[in-house]
């Protein structure tokens, strides 16, 4: 990652406001990222440590290592939270769609698939498919059977232009197709079966 003067600045200030104190500093370190500060930086007023550890983080490839512990570390300080926000990457992509993350225990799957003659990414997590169930946009595609029917839908993600459910190909509306399923819990598990089966 390359750093203007300007947002080095800005970096450096912002670690010393939101860790004001050399073990504040240190604490951060060792439980975000597993180092030990007095290894990586040279003693000397916080300021010159800060500069140090910015400058060390760098030049070995962790620095946004170093900006996403520090932000976790302190989520509430304005000025950690704008510079991260200016130099770590997107964490959703543009056009995907915006779901809350899950936690580490919650199950995710992610691939690139071809299906017929659609080419998706397929980027699920089980715990939000009750969320997605109460909207109408899809971006991936799922395949499945239910009773009879084969089914394919889309799932949020990819920038498809239409959004559209193909059943025994007959093209409708996705809120045409679950509208007709109407328990959500039989949905959830209709889609869990599906995904888990497909993995």
């Amino acid at each position: 990652m390359n750093l203007s003067g300007q947002q080095w600045k800005q970096l450096q200030e912002a670690l010393l406001d939101a860790f004001p104190n050399k073990s504040s500093l240190e604490q951060m370190l060792l439980f975000g990222l597993d180092k030990n500060l007095d290894a990586i930086a040279e003693g000397g007023s916080l300021e010159n440590i800060v500069f140090n550890l910015i400058k060390t983080s760098k030049a070995q490839g962790w620095l946004v290592d170093l900006i996403d512990a520090a932000r976790k570390e302190n989520p509430g300080n304005s000025k950690l939270s704008a510079i991260a926000l200016e130099l770590l990457p997107s964490e959703i992509p543009p056009g995907q769609f915006i779901t809350p993350y899950p936690s580490a225990s919650e199950p995710q799957f992610s691939s690139d698939i071809t299906e017929g003659d659609f080419s998706f990414q397929e980027q699920i997590t089980l715990a939000h498919i009750p969320a997605w169930l109460s909207q109408e946009s899809f971006t991936s595609i799922l395949c499945g059977e239910l009773g009879s029917v084969e089914v394919k839908f889309f799932v949020p993600g990819c920038g498809f232009t239409k959004e559209l459910l193909k059943v025994k190909n007959c093209v409708i509306q996705p809120s045409d197709f679950w509208n007709e399923i109407r328990p959500s819990k039989e949905k959830v598990a209709y889609l869990r079966q599906i995904i888990l089966e497909g993995v």
